[in-house]
């Protein structure tokens, strides 16, 4: 077997493995085709994956001037398969509401989920006419899994070579529907075989830099702002380093003076990440009713609960929610 053959295997198990767990700026899926050509590593394409597994933890409130604060921080167990002090908050609030529709909903939000990231070139054109950079491309975790399936498949048969630099060619990556009913169909697109243009394969975004940014104060907020939307104290491995909410200016909080984005140098792409993945979440929006943030205050606290109207968590996820079916 190829050393590219068992690249592609060791990217499909770790999608697999992502499934069982639950984004330079991140490339969506839209509506309609999607044409996707994967960039292999330009220092090591036979070795250096190209695709990671991420998670993202997403959470809101009301400032004192009633403005809407956003927080969001990588998930270290869909990213890393480390602990995640995150998840165990939100498993633990699972738990605690269990039957009440509208804080399921609320918790359900704040829940990272598990979503592949892939070097490559992104259009909703056949030809890539408008494509201006290579990309991570974000898709959920069967789509990845299609996906490679479709590629080894044509290595296996020996009809093309999809990775190729010089001959290789793209996949139609179809997304209809919304919600639990969105679906995707993969297509090859091998007739229009073409060489990947320099300006693509040398400037490639860092899979690395993405999945090791962190931020100590952006990861306190997350976890400040989860526990007060639930009433679940943050864990005891936090409580020494714990912080302020950010301040209630209504903009994302990675753009607190003083503040890292995501704690890699603000000048490179990888940098803008939650800064647009907050922007993505702020477009859906769901308002609790009054009588179930009421039960969210007589959640007990060793973290304070806030004023009734600074503990609602709007709706922030339910778009990432619907790219994730």
């Amino acid at each position: 077997m190829s050393a590219l053959m068992n690249l592609l295997k060791k990217s499909q198990e770790v999608a697999k493995n992502a499934r069982g767990n639950r984004g330079s700026d991140l490339q969506k899926m839209q509506p309609g085709e999607n044409y996707v050509r994967i960039i292999l590593n330009k220092d090591d394409p036979d070795n250096i994956p190209f695709s990671h597994k991420y998670g993202i933890h997403y959470a809101k409130t009301k400032g004192e001037d009633g403005k809407d604060v956003y927080s969001a921080h990588l998930c270290f167990q869909h990213t890393h398969d480390k602990p995640c002090e995150m998840c165990e908050m939100v498993m633990e609030a699972k738990a605690k509401y269990k039957g009440n529709k509208a804080m399921e909903k609320v918790i359900d939000d704040m829940r990272a989920s598990p979503r592949m990231a892939v070097v490559g070139m992104w259009s909703q054109k056949e030809d890539f006419s408008d494509t201006d950079k290579t990309s991570l491309i974000d898709m959920p975790v069967s789509v990845f899994d299609d996906l490679m399936d479709a590629i080894m498949q044509d290595m296996n048969d020996e009809i093309g070579e999809p990775l190729s630099r010089e001959k290789g060619y793209a996949y139609q990556i179809t997304r209809t529907g919304s919600g639990l009913d969105t679906d995707y169909k993969v297509k090859p697109m091998r007739k229009n075989k073409t060489a990947v243009p320099a300006k693509f394969w040398d400037n490639q975004p860092s899979l690395e830099q993405f999945v090791n940014q962190t931020d100590p104060t952006k990861l306190m907020a997350t976890s400040k702002m989860i526990a007060r939307a639930t009433g679940i104290a943050l864990p005891a491995s936090m409580g020494s380093s714990a912080g302020a909410l950010p301040t209630p200016t209504g903009k994302a909080a990675a753009s607190l003076p003083g503040m890292s984005i995501t704690g890699v140098d603000d000048s490179t792409a990888e940098a803008s990440l939650l800064d647009k993945e907050v922007e993505y979440a702020k477009e859906t929006v769901f308002e609790p009713e009054e009588k179930e943030v009421k039960e969210v205050k007589e959640a007990p606290a060793s973290e304070p609960a806030a004023e009734p109207e600074n503990e609602d968590l709007d709706d922030i996820y339910a778009q990432l929610n619907a790219l994730s079916m």
